[in-house]
């Protein structure tokens, strides 16, 4: 048995000392270290992309070259397991979508007194009374109160006069109860 096994050991060995073996195990062993260091460059970028965090990336990448390029894919496994959801770009984003999402939801909520939802071309808030907007005299669509003009027909916004504005009756003043006697002539 013992010779056989030596028999089987010398042909490995023979096999392995062929130069063109001796170039393919070269090159396995070269292309298995450039996939472990551009796993750990991709590390590094990812991290970047995904923390605020200045030595987070620098200690990632460290991490997996310190896995050597034995247990390198698991460090990998552990690193995608272990790393934040979001991109810090992709956080952004969301954090100004639901920004967008409350902007239309204010728009859409109403009345500035009572707050209950009204429409945009209501004139007065159905639960408070407020005025909320006005007819333009031209086409007569809503339009809000601070427009200056009509933005479906263009026409201006009558400034209101005083003769615009509500006239109430003055009392009219009724002859003085007591009126002056003229004086008497002093004689």
């Amino acid at each position: 048995m013992g010779g056989f096994t030596d028999q089987i050991g010398q042909a490995v060995a023979g096999f392995a000392q062929l130069p063109a073996v001796r170039l393919t195990l070269a090159a396995a062993g070269m292309y298995l270290v450039l996939v472990w260091l551009a796993c750990a460059f991709w590390v590094f970028q990812d991290v970047r992309r995904r923390s605020g965090q200045l030595a987070t990336p620098y200690v990632a990448a460290a991490a997996i070259v310190l896995a050597s390029p034995a247990v390198f894919p698991l460090a990998l496994v552990i690193y995608r397991i272990v790393r934040p959801g979001q991109t810090l770009s992709e956080g952004r984003q969301q954090q100004l979508e639901d920004r967008l999402v409350d902007l239309d939801l204010q728009a859409l909520a109403g009345c500035p007194d009572c707050g209950a939802t009204v429409e945009d071309d209501w004139l007065i808030c159905p639960s408070c009374r407020t005025r909320l907007a006005h007819r333009c005299v031209e086409c007569g669509r809503s339009m809000r109160l601070d427009w200056s003009v009509c933005a479906w027909c263009a026409a201006e916004v009558a400034q209101p006069t005083l003769l615009d504005a509500p006239q109430t009756t003055a009392p009219t003043i009724a002859e003085p109860v007591f009126q002056p006697q003229p004086e008497a002539a002093t004689a």
